[in-house]
């Protein structure tokens, strides 16, 4: 009797917490869902693929308001063809249940949060070795509790949801060394957002272990590498083989990585926002906007040459620790965590990877010190998209006003917590090192 009713307790508080899901189900979001919207009238249209592989080969300026990677109004169009894919399930989706495109979308991604959830859920039974009830209400208590996946989702209207299943399963098959599926898993993440390809620097380097004084590769790097390259060949090849145009492919992956060389700084609260709104704004408040115009490609090659630097340092403490899940999700927590940071031209989505790793490691290892992370990268994750376009609520935001002081102080906060932890992690030392 006992037992029913703290299972009957658990569901009722999963109720609780599904709650802000349902309740921004119909939350049309920012500007973002117009983008997919006026993508999915390209799927209508063309098929998916044929869509995405449109490319303007014509030598005059005139650019063709039809080919979504060559115009310049759908900025985010940096996106792997399988996104295209998803979309047109969601209009498929929308055409079966007679309901609008958006509403598809909306579903679409809501199948992705729920899925989400489950592949969590089935990672925390690999680690946490309790009842089913007790897994399944730690992970909803992170999952559904820390609102940060369902406000990105589904108030907000962001595609990170459909890349996150796929990123979970792949860790809880590379726990259990089934290289090959998690191979599959990984490239299926890319292949929905290019982002993903974050995580693989140290992938290559949990297989590279020191013996004696010299570094070796473990061949199960081979299984996981060819399982990764055998799917985007497979894509390639299909690409080929229907006569599309493998161009977008490459176009799409150097808009999604080259940011930094076309915007300075998009809204996200990291070192770049703080040069930008606390040091060259405030000292040539006319001129500030020419000044970064004109200097931008010193700027992008100086935060590049940091975030390389920074990376490196990262992936050499990565080579003294012991290789298992826990220190793989930290190295690529701080990996993308960097790359938020320093990097110029990222966007206050692109946090959510470092969310999902810090979510990821606080389900495998509960401890006060993973969950706090989590809550921080979760704060910082809704600070910026929330005090920009002000604060979700059904059927629109509501703004809020004479907030660039604010968000200075958070970005100042972001930067000094991010510098604690990377110092933090830099400073480990294997046991048995001499002082």
């Amino acid at each position: 009797m006992i037992v029913q009713i703290k299972r009957l307790l658990i569901v009722f508080a999963l109720v609780i917490l599904f709650l802000p899901a349902l309740v921004y189900f119909q939350h049309k979001g920012t500007g973002d869902m117009d983008v997919w919207l006026e993508w999915t009238s390209h799927i209508d249209r063309w098929g998916p693929f044929n869509a995405y592989s449109i490319i303007n080969t014509e030598t005059s300026n005139k650019i063709d308001s039809n080919n979504i990677n060559t115009n310049h109004n759908y900025w985010t169009s940096d996106y792997p063809p399988l996104t295209f894919i998803n979309l047109w399930l969601a209009k498929k989706t929308a055409e079966v249940f007679g309901v609008s495109w958006m509403i598809g979308i909306k579903m679409m991604l809501f199948v992705y949060y729920i899925a989400t959830w489950a592949s969590l859920i089935y990672l925390s039974t690999l680690f946490r070795r309790k009842s089913i009830w007790e897994n399944i209400t730690v992970v909803s208590l992170f999952f559904f509790g820390g609102l940060y996946f369902a406000i990105i989702s589904q108030a907000f209207t962001t595609l990170d949801i459909t890349f996150a299943p796929y990123v979970v399963f792949f860790l809880a098959l590379f726990a259990r060394r089934k290289y090959l599926l998690s191979g599959i898993c990984f490239a299926l993440a890319v292949l929905v957002k290019w982002i993903a390809i974050m995580m693989l620097p140290a992938l290559v380097f949990y297989f590279i272990i020191k013996k004696s004084r010299q570094y070796k590769i473990e061949t199960p790097l081979f299984k996981f590498l060819g399982a990764f390259t055998l799917v985007i060949a497979s894509l390639i090849i299909g690409f080929w083989v229907d006569h599309l145009s493998l161009l977008s492919l490459v176009e799409s992956l150097r808009k999604s990585f080259s940011h930094g060389v076309r915007y300075f700084e998009i809204g996200a609260l990291n070192f770049v926002y703080l040069i930008r709104y606390g040091a060259i704004q405030p000292f040539f408040p006319e001129t500030y906007g020419m000044i970064i115009k004109n200097n931008l490609h010193i700027f992008s090659l100086i935060s590049g040459v940091i975030f390389l630097l920074v990376d490196i340092a990262i992936l050499k403490s990565f080579l003294k620790r012991k290789k298992d899940i826990g220190s793989l999700l930290e190295v690529s927590l701080m990996i993308s965590w960097s790359y938020f940071i320093w990097r110029n031209g990222v966007h206050a989505n692109h946090l959510f990877i470092t969310v999902l790793a810090a979510l990821c490691l606080a389900t495998i290892n509960t401890n006060k010190s993973n969950i706090r992370q989590y809550l921080l990268l979760s704060f910082f994750g809704l600070a910026s998209p929330i005090l920009t376009h002000g604060f979700p609520v059904r059927g629109g935001f509501v703004a809020l006003y004479d907030n660039y002081m604010l968000l200075l102080l958070v970005a100042a906060f972001h930067v000094l917590i991010y510098i604690v932890y990377l110092k933090r992690y830099l400073q480990f030392q294997p046991s048995g090192a001499r002082d």
